[in-house]
């Protein structure tokens, strides 16, 4: 288990979880 797998498993929950709270606030409007 390499830590650069689980740095781009980190990068990319952590956009996936940006992406979804942005997709919330325009839904708020």
């Amino acid at each position: 288990f390499s830590i650069m797998y689980f740095l781009v498993i980190l990068l990319v929950s952590w956009v996936f979880y940006t992406v979804m709270t942005s997709l919330d606030k325009e839904e708020g409007k």
